[in-house]
Order: C-alpha cells, then structure tokens, then sequence
C-alpha cells in the first residue's frame, strides 16, 4: 500500500509524554527525491544485429512511474556520438499522462511506465561509414513540470524541475 512506501516507520510517543509506539512519518517521500526514485528504475541494454536496444523497468514503484500531477514525466534521451564526441543524431522518447484538462479532466492516452513490465526502444546504428556512431548517450531524467506548463502557470521555482536518473555512454 502507499503508506509502506512513502511512510517511513518511526517508534516515538503519539502525544508528549506518552510511551513510544510504532508508527509512522508524515513525510510521504516521491519525485522530489531522486535518490528514492533512482531506486524505482532499472535501465538495460544490449546490442542486437545493428541495432541498440534499450530497456526501461519500473522495479520499484508498484504504481505508474513516474505518477502524481499529470504533468511528471520521464524522457529517455538518446544521441548518437561521432569519433569526436559530436551529435550525429537525436531521439527523445517521453513517457507520462496525457489529459485533456478542460472542461473536466479526461485521460487521453498513458505511456508511462507500469510496474514489473519492461519497455523496449529500439535504435538503429549505421555500424560503418561515414555516419558510423562511435558512441551512444542514454539518458533517462525524471521531469516534475514540463517547463512549457512552468512558464504558463508563471511558477518560479527554486529547486530544479528535473533532474537525471540515469546517465551511460556506451562505446560502440
């Protein structure tokens, strides 16, 4: 249940004064503790003929991830590195809720991530040539807002509005 997760146990007094009892902290912890939600992602990949396949798997969230306000949302960035480190090419796959806000909210389609089931996103390589890639850079980030949504509510925030789960380059 979420209490389990998101509510750390604590042994202390309900009241001043009182015995000690077991029970819990109020802090109800999430998105906005990369470290918990590092915990919540498992990132692998293998190379298959010529592609690159990488796996993304919720393992520790028993609920959509990421989840909380429609607007949280993964990306799973990928770019394609030639032999001195420049782009060659580009992809970013989101993962998150898509609603339609007005005149009532209505869940349109979701593609983020269900507990325990793997999603795969397949890249191919142009294993030589030219635009042969030297490298590959795989990175996931956990998003709270999206910062277009940020500029139109006007919210100035202090901390950052995303922040990277998972980062890898591998050599090809």
């Amino acid at each position: 249940d979420c209490v389990s997760c998101h509510m750390p146990p604590v042994v202390r007094p309900a009241a001043e004064g009182m015995p000690s009892r077991q029970g819990r902290r109020h802090l109800f912890h999430g998105g906005h503790e990369p470290e918990r939600v590092k915990e919540s992602l498992r990132v692998d990949y293998r190379l298959e003929d010529d592609d690159l396949i990488v796996s993304l798997t919720n393992v520790g969230a028993a609920h959509y991830l990421p989840t909380g306000t429609p607007d949280r949302h993964l990306t799973l960035e990928l770019k394609l590195l030639g032999q001195r480190g420049e782009v060659l090419k580009e992809k970013v796959h989101t993962m998150k809720r898509y609603i339609l806000w007005r005149p009532f909210i209505v869940d349109l389609r979701d593609t983020r991530l269900p507990y325990s089931q793997p999603r795969e996103f397949r890249i191919p390589l142009a294993r030589s040539g030219p635009a042969a890639p030297a490298a590959i850079d795989v990175t996931v980030r956990y998003h709270l807002l999206d910062e277009a949504r940020r500029k139109k509510i006007g919210y100035q925030n202090t901390e950052p509005i995303a922040y990277p789960l998972y980062h890898e380059r591998i050599p090809l």
